[in-house]
């Protein structure tokens, strides 16, 4: 109604949570985008003199326009290389970080392109990030590696928060908290190893 706008959601008003949130947050898709640059400069979302990604709003969701990567080098943490496990596909690579990435991506594996994503992301550093599958096509050694080395660089500083979509049992293993919303019966919510242990649904959706 007209006084819909009185009612305060944490201490603002309902009509300013969206431009609010869109500045603390980051939700990085399923699907990746990649643009024609350098793996540094798809990381920081910098090109043809773009600045640096680190802002609210959708990582990878779109790709950025035509042009040569500029404005100088991007400084990407080695935290964020090292967790995203980025570090193990630059370190084959004679360029390193400045390896030259193809238009979507198409010189890059899957999981190649996904750790890319993440690292994008990582870098970011939001308040609040969103995953969605972030690691669905990374081996099953590298992706327990990867779950544990986000959690820890996103418990690091108070006042963080990390939402992730995934059936993934590492990232589901690290989790504070797991919410199961099945097909059909009501929602559950607990620890993985809880959920494991009392609901056989969710051994179904997440068993590997």
């Amino acid at each position: 109604g007209e006084h819909a706008d009185a009612v305060l959601v944490g201490g603002h008003r309902r009509s300013a949570l969206v431009p609010e949130l869109a500045r603390h947050l980051v939700v990085a898709p399923h699907r990746v985008d990649l643009f024609v640059g350098t793996i540094r400069s798809n990381i920081a979302l910098r090109h043809g003199g773009e600045d640096d990604g680190r802002r609210g709003g959708a990582v990878g969701s779109g790709t950025v326009g035509g042009g040569t990567v500029g404005g100088g080098t991007v400084e990407v943490d080695d935290d964020v290389i090292t967790a995203s496990a980025v570090a193990e596909i630059v370190e084959h690579l004679p360029d390193g970080l400045d390896h030259v990435v193809q238009e979507g991506g198409r010189n890059l594996s899957g999981g190649q392109r996904q750790r890319i994503a993440l690292a994008r992301a990582l870098h970011a550093d939001p308040d609040v990030l969103v995953l969605h599958e972030p690691t669905s096509a990374v081996d099953a050694v590298t992706e327990w590696e990867i779950a544990q080395a986000v959690r820890e660089m996103r418990t690091r500083r108070s006042g963080q928060a990390t939402l992730i979509v995934s059936s993934s049992p590492p990232f589901l293993a690290t989790a504070d908290r797991v919410v199961h919303l099945p097909a059909h019966g009501e929602p559950r919510s607990g620890t993985h190893a809880e959920l494991r242990a009392g609901s056989p649904t969710y051994r179904t959706a997440v068993d590997r």
